[in-house]
C-alpha cells in the first residue's frame, strides 16, 4: 500500500498488488497525476491505550488499477480521442503492448507506438535502478507494469471482411 495525501480528516491508501513482483516505484512515479477510484470508505472510533480518550479514524482505500477504473466499460463504448487507463504489459521493439482490462478485449489488442509518445521517454529494463534526480526531464518511463492514462488514437475498422489489424492504437501525452 502507498499512503496518499488527503485533507487532514482522512487517511488514504492506494491498493497495490504486491504479488505482481513489480516494485511500486516501477508502476507509478512521484508527482504523477492520476484519477483514482474509491474502493472502500470506513469510519471507526478508536480509544487511546489508557482509555482516557477516543478519536474518530476515517480511512479510504483507493485504486489506480485499470481494472477498477475501466470496470463497466465495454468495447462498443470506446471512441477515438477517449482517455483511458492502461497498464504496460510489455515493451517491444517498436512500442508497448497495453492492457486496458476491458471485458471482451484481449490483453494484447492495444498497442502504443513509440512515435505516438508525445514527450521525452525512457525505456526501463528490469536491471535499471530508477533514479528520480536523473529523470527530471523525462515525461514518461516505459516498463512492464507501468500505469498511465492513454488516448485512443484509432480503433479497428468494423467491416464484414476480416481486418488484417484489429489492434487499438494508443497515444501517450501529458494531459
Amino acid at each position: 500500500y502507498a499512503v496518499v495525501s488527503l485533507p487532514s480528516m482522512l487517511t488514504g491508501f492506494v491498493r497495490y498488488d504486491a504479488k505482481s513482483g513489480i516494485p511500486l516505484n516501477r508502476v507509478l512515479s512521484a508527482g504523477q497525476f492520476l484519477p483514482v477510484v474509491v474502493v472502500k470508505a470506513t469510519s471507526e472510533t478508536v480509544k487511546a491505550i489508557d482509555g482516557s480518550s477516543s478519536q474518530m479514524k476515517r480511512r479510504i482505500e483507493l485504486s489506480v488499477s485499470p481494472a477498477s477504473l475501466n470496470s463497466g466499460l465495454s468495447t462498443d463504448m470506446l471512441h477515438e480521442g477517449m482517455s483511458i487507463r492502461g497498464k504496460i504489459r510489455s515493451v517491444e521493439d517498436h512500442g508497448c503492448i497495453i492492457d486496458l482490462n476491458i471485458i471482451g478485449l484481449g490483453g494484447s489488442s492495444c498497442f502504443l507506438k513509440f512515435e505516438n509518445v508525445k514527450g521525452k521517454y525512457c525505456i526501463l529494463n528490469d536491471e535499471d535502478e530508477e533514479n528520480d534526480e536523473e529523470s527530471d526531464d523525462i515525461d514518461f518511463k516505459l516498463n512492464d507494469g507501468r500505469i498511465y492514462d492513454f488516448t485512443i488514437k484509432s480503433l479497428p475498422q468494423q467491416s464484414k471482411k476480416e481486418s488484417s489489424s484489429n489492434i487499438i492504437q494508443l497515444a501517450l501525452e501529458n494531459h
